[in-house]
């Protein structure tokens, strides 16, 4: 295994030489090694292209990694094959061993305390869930029959696999699962109670009673302040005296909250200060919180003293921020994923007592020799003062050959998400294509307070719109790009968004490419409703309510669809034709009505796929497509959105009739 990181970087050379001036007689004597530098470069930018483009396509390669409590194994699901498979691999050993094909169907897994065994979890005939156990020595799973429900499914205990069932009459019971056999060795009937705490050698030490107080296991309280229905439990303390919680406070950040279950008594157990708490570790030893990070732009680690050391020696020494997945159960060795805007998420151990880190693996399939240049978190002011975060992120030297290349205004769905400058696969592979990436955490992204979050309510299409083209401008005044070359790109709400800007701000961005993003905000605001009742009550708050006359005029005013005419950018439109989250014929109207005022417009139909592009022969397409389309955009390069056409996939565009004109 690799256990060594790619700091060997190259940037400073790569831009040197890209800077170079040859007059005329240096040229003539260096005509040679001018040309195979140029070779060079162009054979780079190839294998760039075609291996960032498996960070986008591929996926993750391993997933569900764990650390048995022992500290002995690390444990993950390998999806590098036809087939993925359950692996485990001791610590500092170089060779993974295969458990067993990973089932279809199966969801997350627990690992015994010297990773001996398994259980699996996951969804069995008729989609209910469902038991297994497998040995790394018998190798044949073998189904575990429970009693009741499944309620809860976790983590295992340093004794046994721990499952929470509830029964028909709504209590909840603990089951205990041997390690050795796959058995069930004991029920605990925990009562008529709503939610449990597990300490940090996972066995329960507290519950929740039926009125929402929290108290110890056997005799839940009847009697103090119930918990807020925000508050969500994260640990309990090894003896039983404490829980952690995390919770939103008054201006709406997420918090981390300690109670004493005795006394009941509150008391907020975080400083984070106007950003929320996102990453938290316990201690194994205690069960208490000692570790949280502030979910800035770059995650900032807030640890107590016993594990402050480590935290920073680790973030010195690898560029980028540590998150702690496990601890063994003497915290001596931990599991983290490396976390930063250059290069995929990385898998390490980390042994306390003698300083050692060891590289596992890299989560996806990149250019590992040639991280991207570092992204920056910058504060601008909107149109009307409010603070917007910009993210940007700088081409890829190998692939910008110019001292101003383009630039992609990558927009993130939700509304309410955001960006960070932890990886993001499509950041990264747009950078090795040799953009600059901008990203916009606009007014109803979420981590800034509730008024923020909910400052987009009806907003859609024109304060939201106005944080972006603001970002925009301020982006092409601060940084060397070429301002004439610009794109807007996203997918569903972030689709949505790049459309009303090029709608909006005609002269912002010179094409636009969405991917199940609608574009007539109409239809989206009566279909979807219609087809999920239960998202009716949200659409209503915040986008409007279409059998208001006052909503519909101001739902239409906003719709990127009733300001087509403005329009200068060209249009790549894809949608799943299953897609019941934006409703697809809101992006196949809003093609429709482009191709009716003769804009150009390609429009890309996934017959078989909804939301999300599961099939990887679409996501490939999807992709490539993207690519060429940029370039043809850009550079004037023909496209051809035949070439690599899987099938299921349909194509209008303004050159040919209709062939899926959507729904009238």
């Amino acid at each position: 295994m690799n256990t060594s990181l790619p700091i060997s970087l190259l940037q400073r050379d790569w831009i040197e030489m890209l800077s170079l001036r040859f007059d005329e007689r240096t040229f003539r004597a260096s005509k040679p090694i001018v040309w195979l530098l140029m070779l060079a470069m162009v054979l780079v930018a190839v294998v760039t292209h075609a291996t960032s483009m498996s960070v986008v396509v591929s996926g993750d390669r391993y997933t569900l990694v764990k650390l048995s409590s022992d500290g002995q194994f690390v444990t993950f699901v390998d999806r590098t094959g036809e087939h993925p498979v359950l692996r485990r691999q001791r610590v500092g050993a170089d060779q993974a061993q295969n458990v067993v094909a990973w089932p279809a169907g199966a969801m997350n897994y627990q690992v015994a305390r010297d990773g001996s065994s398994f259980l699996l979890f996951g969804h069995g005939k008729g989609g209910a869930p469902s038991l297994s156990y497998v040995s790394a020595t018998d190798l044949v799973t073998h189904p575990v029959e429970v009693q009741g429900s499944i309620a809860g499914f976790g983590g295992a205990s340093v004794d046994d696999f721990v499952v929470l069932t509830q029964d028909q009459s709504a209590h909840l019971h603990v089951l205990h699962i041997a390690f050795g056999s796959g058995n069930v060795t004991r029920t605990d009937d925990l009562g008529d109670v709503s939610d449990v705490a597990f300490d940090g050698s996972g066995r329960v030490r507290a519950v929740r009673s039926g009125q929402g107080v929290w108290g110890p296991i056997g005799h839940a309280s009847r009697q103090g302040q119930p918990a807020p229905a925000s508050a969500s439990v994260v640990s309990a303390s090894n003896d039983g005296k404490d829980l952690w919680f995390t919770d939103v406070d008054a201006k709406g950040f997420k918090v981390l909250r300690r109670l004493n279950v005795g006394t009941q008594q509150w008391s907020l157990a975080s400083n984070a200060k106007d950003t929320d708490v996102s990453w938290i570790t316990v201690n194994p030893k205690t069960g208490g919180v000692d570790g949280y990070a502030k979910a800035e732009a770059e995650p900032q680690w807030v640890t107590m003293p016993d594990i402050a050391a480590d935290v920073k020696h680790l973030t010195a020494m690898l560029m980028g921020v540590p998150y702690v997945i496990a601890r063994s159960s003497d915290d001596r060795i931990w599991l983290f994923a490396l976390m930063s805007s250059r290069i995929p998420v990385g898998y390490y151990t980390y042994d306390r007592s003698s300083g050692r880190v060891v590289h596992l693996f890299w989560a996806r399939e990149f250019f590992s020799d040639e991280p991207m240049l570092p992204s920056v978190a910058r504060w601008i002011r909107s149109a009307d003062g409010t603070p917007i975060q910009v993210l940007v992120s700088p081409p890829s030297p190998q692939t910008c050959h110019t001292p101003q290349c383009p630039f992609v205004v990558k927009l993130h769905g939700g509304p309410h998400h955001r960006d960070d400058l932890t990886f993001d696969p499509e950041t990264y592979w747009l950078q090795s294509l040799g953009y600059w990436v901008v990203r916009v955490n606009f007014r109803g992204s979420i981590g800034f307070g509730d008024v923020f979050a909910h400052a987009s309510n009806r907003e859609w299409g024109r304060k939201v719109i106005e944080d972006v083209a603001g970002a925009v401008d301020w982006f092409v005044q601060t940084f060397p790009a070429d301002k004439t070359k610009g794109a807007a790109m996203g997918g569903s709400f972030g689709g949505f968004a790049a459309m009303a800007l090029a709608t909006s701000h005609p002269d912002a961005v010179r094409c636009v490419a969405s991917l199940n993003g609608g574009g007539d905000l109409e239809a989206f605001a009566t279909l979807l409703p219609q087809r999920q009742p239960h998202m009716a009550g949200d659409i209503r708050e915040e986008v409007g309510d279409v059998q208001r006359a006052i909503d519909l005029r101001d739902i239409r005013q906003q719709s990127p669809a009733a300001h087509i005419d403005s329009a200068k950018a060209h249009f790549l439109v894809e949608y799943g034709e299953q897609d019941t989250t934006s409703v697809s014929e809101e992006s196949s109207r809003f093609a429709q009505a482009l191709r009716q005022q003769g804009k150009p417009v390609l429009e890309v139909i996934y017959h078989n796929e909804g939301h999300e592009l599961t099939d990887p022969d679409s996501r490939r397409y999807h992709f490539q497509l993207l690519s060429d389309f940029l370039s043809s955009c850009f550079e004037g390069t023909p496209l051809s959105a035949d070439q690599g056409r899987p099938g299921g996939v349909s194509l209008n565009d303004t050159s040919v009739p209709d062939t899926h004109p959507g729904s009238p």
